[in-house]
Protein backbone atom coordinates (compact mmCIF):
# COMPACT_ATOMS: atom_id res chain seq x y z
CA UNK A 1 0.00 0.00 0.00
CA UNK A 2 2.83 2.40 0.76
CA UNK A 3 4.27 1.99 -2.75
CA UNK A 4 0.87 2.82 -4.21
CA UNK A 5 0.77 5.96 -2.09
CA UNK A 6 4.26 7.00 -3.18
CA UNK A 7 3.50 6.40 -6.85
CA UNK A 8 0.22 8.29 -6.63
CA UNK A 9 1.73 11.39 -5.07
CA UNK A 10 4.69 11.51 -7.42
CA UNK A 11 2.41 11.02 -10.43
CA UNK A 12 0.16 13.86 -9.30
CA UNK A 13 3.28 15.99 -8.99
CA UNK A 14 3.93 15.36 -12.72
CA UNK A 15 7.04 13.23 -12.06
CA UNK A 16 5.85 10.95 -14.83
CA UNK A 17 8.58 11.14 -17.47
CA UNK A 18 11.93 9.42 -17.96
CA UNK A 19 14.99 9.78 -20.22
CA UNK A 20 15.53 6.78 -22.47
CA UNK A 21 19.32 7.09 -22.71
CA UNK A 22 22.52 6.21 -20.90
CA UNK A 23 23.88 9.12 -18.89
CA UNK A 24 27.65 9.68 -18.80
CA UNK A 25 27.43 11.67 -15.57
CA UNK A 26 29.08 10.32 -12.42
CA UNK A 27 26.91 11.11 -9.44
CA UNK A 28 28.34 12.26 -6.13
CA UNK A 29 26.58 12.58 -2.82
CA UNK A 30 25.73 16.27 -2.36
CA UNK A 31 24.70 16.05 1.31
CA UNK A 32 23.07 13.84 3.89
CA UNK A 33 21.38 14.71 7.17
CA UNK A 34 20.08 12.63 10.07
CA UNK A 35 16.46 13.31 11.05
CA UNK A 36 15.50 13.53 14.71
CA UNK A 37 11.99 13.62 16.11
CA UNK A 38 10.94 15.59 19.15
CA UNK A 39 10.64 13.98 22.58
CA UNK A 40 10.61 10.19 22.42
CA UNK A 41 8.93 9.85 19.03
CA UNK A 42 10.67 7.82 16.39
CA UNK A 43 11.59 9.80 13.26
CA UNK A 44 10.32 8.08 10.11
CA UNK A 45 10.57 9.21 6.50
CA UNK A 46 7.72 8.00 4.30
CA UNK A 47 8.03 10.33 1.35
CA UNK A 48 10.18 13.15 -0.03
CA UNK A 49 8.23 16.09 -1.46
CA UNK A 50 10.48 18.47 -3.36
CA UNK A 51 10.14 22.06 -4.52
CA UNK A 52 12.59 24.35 -6.30
CA UNK A 53 14.48 25.21 -3.11
CA UNK A 54 13.05 22.87 -0.48
CA UNK A 55 12.87 19.23 0.51
CA UNK A 56 9.89 18.29 2.66
CA UNK A 57 10.15 14.94 4.46
CA UNK A 58 6.78 13.39 5.26
CA UNK A 59 7.04 11.23 8.38
CA UNK A 60 4.38 9.27 10.22
CA UNK A 61 3.90 11.94 12.93
CA UNK A 62 5.96 14.89 11.78
CA UNK A 63 6.95 17.02 8.80
CA UNK A 64 10.63 17.96 8.36
CA UNK A 65 11.92 20.72 6.06
CA UNK A 66 15.39 21.22 4.54
CA UNK A 67 16.67 23.65 1.95
CA UNK A 68 18.36 22.43 -1.23
CA UNK A 69 21.80 22.71 0.40
CA UNK A 70 20.74 20.29 3.12
CA UNK A 71 20.32 22.84 5.91
CA UNK A 72 17.70 21.74 8.44
CA UNK A 73 14.96 24.38 8.67
CA UNK A 74 12.06 23.21 10.84
CA UNK A 75 9.70 20.41 11.77
CA UNK A 76 6.03 20.33 12.69
CA UNK A 77 3.72 17.61 14.09
CA UNK A 78 0.79 16.24 12.10
CA UNK A 79 -1.90 13.59 12.51
CA UNK A 80 -0.42 10.09 12.52
CA UNK A 81 -0.09 8.59 9.04
CA UNK A 82 -1.95 11.40 7.28
CA UNK A 83 -1.05 12.85 3.89
CA UNK A 84 1.07 15.93 3.23
CA UNK A 85 0.67 18.09 0.10
CA UNK A 86 3.02 20.83 -1.14
CA UNK A 87 1.22 23.29 -3.40
CA UNK A 88 1.82 26.94 -4.29
CA UNK A 89 4.53 27.28 -1.62
CA UNK A 90 2.21 26.03 1.13
CA UNK A 91 2.51 22.72 3.01
CA UNK A 92 -0.93 21.25 3.77
CA UNK A 93 -1.47 18.57 6.43
CA UNK A 94 -3.95 17.30 9.00
CA UNK A 95 -3.73 18.85 12.45
CA UNK A 96 -1.80 16.83 15.03
CA UNK A 97 -4.51 17.49 17.62
CA UNK A 98 -7.64 16.99 15.51
CA UNK A 99 -8.00 14.83 12.41
CA UNK A 100 -11.05 16.88 11.41
CA UNK A 101 -8.93 19.98 10.73
CA UNK A 102 -6.71 20.85 7.77
CA UNK A 103 -3.81 23.23 8.39
CA UNK A 104 -1.19 24.81 6.14
CA UNK A 105 2.14 26.52 6.74
CA UNK A 106 4.35 28.48 4.38
CA UNK A 107 7.89 27.34 3.68
CA UNK A 108 9.12 29.33 6.68
CA UNK A 109 6.80 27.36 8.99
CA UNK A 110 4.35 30.22 9.53
CA UNK A 111 0.72 29.14 9.90
CA UNK A 112 -1.42 30.29 6.98
CA UNK A 113 -4.47 28.11 7.55
CA UNK A 114 -5.58 26.44 10.77
CA UNK A 115 -9.35 26.43 11.03
CA UNK A 116 -10.44 24.50 7.95
CA UNK A 117 -12.88 21.80 9.06
CA UNK A 118 -12.78 18.45 7.22
CA UNK A 119 -16.34 17.02 7.23
CA UNK A 120 -17.27 13.38 7.83
CA UNK A 121 -13.96 12.39 9.44
CA UNK A 122 -14.68 10.53 12.67
CA UNK A 123 -13.71 7.52 14.76
CA UNK A 124 -15.28 5.24 12.15
CA UNK A 125 -13.98 6.98 9.03
CA UNK A 126 -10.75 8.22 7.50
CA UNK A 127 -9.49 10.37 4.62
CA UNK A 128 -8.67 8.49 1.43
CA UNK A 129 -8.21 11.58 -0.77
CA UNK A 130 -6.82 14.87 0.58
CA UNK A 131 -6.55 17.48 -2.19
CA UNK A 132 -6.29 21.16 -1.22
CA UNK A 133 -7.53 23.70 -3.73
CA UNK A 134 -7.58 27.49 -3.49
CA UNK A 135 -9.49 28.26 -0.26
CA UNK A 136 -10.97 24.80 -0.20
CA UNK A 137 -10.66 21.03 -0.30
CA UNK A 138 -11.64 18.07 -2.45
CA UNK A 139 -11.82 14.90 -0.41
CA UNK A 140 -12.97 11.31 -0.23
CA UNK A 141 -13.84 9.80 3.12
CA UNK A 142 -14.21 6.06 3.71
CA UNK A 143 -16.63 4.85 6.40
CA UNK A 144 -15.62 1.59 8.05
CA UNK A 145 -18.84 0.84 9.92
CA UNK A 146 -19.21 0.66 13.67
CA UNK A 147 -21.64 1.37 16.52
CA UNK A 148 -22.70 4.69 14.98
CA UNK A 149 -22.70 3.50 11.36
CA UNK A 150 -25.09 1.20 9.54
CA UNK A 151 -22.34 -0.08 7.28
CA UNK A 152 -19.37 0.81 5.18
CA UNK A 153 -19.44 3.29 2.32
CA UNK A 154 -17.69 6.39 1.04
CA UNK A 155 -18.42 10.01 0.18
CA UNK A 156 -16.64 12.33 -2.28
CA UNK A 157 -17.10 16.07 -1.94
CA UNK A 158 -15.90 19.60 -2.60
CA UNK A 159 -16.05 22.34 0.05
CA UNK A 160 -14.75 25.88 0.40
CA UNK A 161 -13.47 27.67 3.48
CA UNK A 162 -16.24 29.58 5.19
CA UNK A 163 -18.95 27.88 3.15
CA UNK A 164 -22.03 26.31 4.71
CA UNK A 165 -22.02 22.65 3.77
CA UNK A 166 -20.75 21.05 0.59
CA UNK A 167 -20.52 22.71 -2.80
CA UNK A 168 -21.31 19.22 -3.99
CA UNK A 169 -21.09 15.69 -2.62
CA UNK A 170 -21.91 12.14 -3.64
CA UNK A 171 -22.25 9.13 -1.34
CA UNK A 172 -21.98 5.42 -2.13
CA UNK A 173 -23.28 2.94 0.43
CA UNK A 174 -21.74 -0.49 1.01
CA UNK A 175 -18.79 0.40 -1.23
CA UNK A 176 -15.09 1.06 -0.92
CA UNK A 177 -12.42 2.19 -3.36
CA UNK A 178 -9.81 -0.45 -4.18
CA UNK A 179 -7.63 2.28 -5.77
CA UNK A 180 -6.43 5.60 -4.43
CA UNK A 181 -8.56 8.31 -6.05
CA UNK A 182 -6.89 11.21 -7.82
CA UNK A 183 -7.62 14.77 -8.91
CA UNK A 184 -6.44 15.82 -12.37
CA UNK A 185 -6.22 19.57 -11.88
CA UNK A 186 -5.54 20.39 -15.55
CA UNK A 187 -8.65 18.47 -16.61
CA UNK A 188 -10.72 19.65 -13.61
CA UNK A 189 -11.90 16.16 -12.70
CA UNK A 190 -11.86 13.70 -9.83
CA UNK A 191 -11.34 10.02 -10.67
CA UNK A 192 -12.42 7.46 -8.10
CA UNK A 193 -13.64 3.87 -8.16
CA UNK A 194 -16.05 1.47 -6.57
CA UNK A 195 -15.15 -2.20 -6.42
CA UNK A 196 -16.48 -2.66 -9.96
CA UNK A 197 -16.35 0.59 -11.90
CA UNK A 198 -14.63 3.93 -12.45
CA UNK A 199 -16.43 7.16 -11.53
CA UNK A 200 -15.33 10.49 -13.05
CA UNK A 201 -16.67 13.72 -11.50
CA UNK A 202 -16.36 17.27 -12.81
CA UNK A 203 -15.02 19.50 -10.04
CA UNK A 204 -17.16 22.54 -10.86
CA UNK A 205 -20.56 20.88 -11.04
CA UNK A 206 -23.48 23.03 -9.91
CA UNK A 207 -25.69 20.21 -8.63
CA UNK A 208 -25.50 19.42 -4.92
CA UNK A 209 -25.46 15.67 -5.64
CA UNK A 210 -24.07 15.34 -9.18
CA UNK A 211 -23.97 12.22 -11.26
CA UNK A 212 -20.52 11.25 -12.61
CA UNK A 213 -19.72 12.79 -15.99
CA UNK A 214 -18.42 9.34 -16.99
CA UNK A 215 -18.48 5.83 -15.57
CA UNK A 216 -17.03 2.62 -16.97
CA UNK A 217 -15.76 -0.80 -15.79
CA UNK A 218 -12.33 -1.07 -14.20
CA UNK A 219 -9.97 -1.52 -17.19
CA UNK A 220 -8.19 -4.55 -15.70
CA UNK A 221 -11.15 -5.84 -13.72
CA UNK A 222 -10.82 -6.70 -10.04
CA UNK A 223 -7.03 -6.85 -10.36
CA UNK A 224 -6.73 -3.15 -11.27
CA UNK A 225 -4.27 -1.79 -8.69
CA UNK A 226 -3.32 1.78 -9.57
CA UNK A 227 -4.33 4.79 -11.68
CA UNK A 228 -2.65 8.05 -12.68
CA UNK A 229 -3.52 10.84 -15.09
CA UNK A 230 -1.28 11.94 -17.93
CA UNK A 231 -0.57 15.42 -19.24
CA UNK A 232 -3.03 14.84 -22.07
CA UNK A 233 -6.45 13.21 -21.78
CA UNK A 234 -5.09 9.82 -20.71
CA UNK A 235 -5.62 7.68 -17.64
CA UNK A 236 -2.93 5.08 -16.93
CA UNK A 237 -3.98 1.86 -15.16
CA UNK A 238 -1.73 -0.84 -13.70
CA UNK A 239 -2.73 -4.29 -12.52
CA UNK A 240 -2.58 -8.01 -13.22
CA UNK A 241 -4.24 -10.48 -15.52
CA UNK A 242 -3.63 -14.16 -14.81
CA UNK A 243 0.14 -14.67 -15.01
CA UNK A 244 1.03 -11.25 -16.45
CA UNK A 245 1.30 -7.62 -15.32
CA UNK A 246 -0.70 -5.10 -17.33
CA UNK A 247 -0.47 -1.40 -18.14
CA UNK A 248 -3.65 -0.09 -19.80
CA UNK A 249 -4.36 3.42 -21.07
CA UNK A 250 -7.84 4.92 -21.56
CA UNK A 251 -9.32 8.36 -22.04
CA UNK A 252 -11.50 9.94 -19.35
CA UNK A 253 -14.59 8.27 -20.76
CA UNK A 254 -13.10 4.80 -20.63
CA UNK A 255 -12.27 4.27 -24.30
CA UNK A 256 -9.14 2.13 -24.65
CA UNK A 257 -6.05 3.77 -26.19
CA UNK A 258 -3.44 1.06 -25.83
CA UNK A 259 -2.49 -1.85 -23.62
CA UNK A 260 0.82 -3.50 -22.71
CA UNK A 261 1.47 -6.82 -20.93
CA UNK A 262 4.54 -8.50 -19.55
CA UNK A 263 5.39 -12.03 -20.56
CA UNK A 264 5.21 -13.07 -16.90
CA UNK A 265 3.94 -11.76 -13.60
CA UNK A 266 6.63 -10.11 -11.41
CA UNK A 267 6.91 -11.39 -7.87
CA UNK A 268 4.31 -13.74 -6.43
CA UNK A 269 0.94 -13.59 -4.73
CA UNK A 270 2.47 -13.49 -1.27
CA UNK A 271 4.58 -10.43 -2.09
CA UNK A 272 2.07 -8.72 -4.36
CA UNK A 273 1.08 -5.81 -2.04
CA UNK A 274 4.71 -4.71 -1.63
CA UNK A 275 6.37 -5.42 -4.94
CA UNK A 276 3.86 -5.47 -7.78
CA UNK A 277 4.08 -1.81 -8.81
CA UNK A 278 7.85 -1.44 -8.63
CA UNK A 279 8.36 -4.68 -10.55
CA UNK A 280 5.86 -3.66 -13.22
CA UNK A 281 7.39 -0.22 -13.74
CA UNK A 282 10.96 -1.53 -13.77
CA UNK A 283 10.11 -4.10 -16.41
CA UNK A 284 8.14 -1.53 -18.43
CA UNK A 285 10.90 1.08 -18.48
CA UNK A 286 13.87 -1.23 -18.93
Amino acid sequence: MMIILYSQLFANGCHNNYINSQSQAIGELAWSKPIYAKDKDKAEARLLITGDNYVIVDGMKQIFAFNKEGEYLWNRPKWFGSLVVLRDDLVYYTSASRKTRMEAVDLNNNIQLEDFWIPNVSENSYLVLFEPIKDGLIAQVQFTGGPSQLGKGFIVYKIRKGGLGFEWSRSYDDEESPLLPLVCIDKNILVTTTQNEVLVFGLDRQEKEPEPVARFPLPIGNDTSWVSCGMDSSLFWAGFEKSTAVLAVTDFKGSAKWRWQTSRRPGNEKNKPLFHLSSLLIEFFY
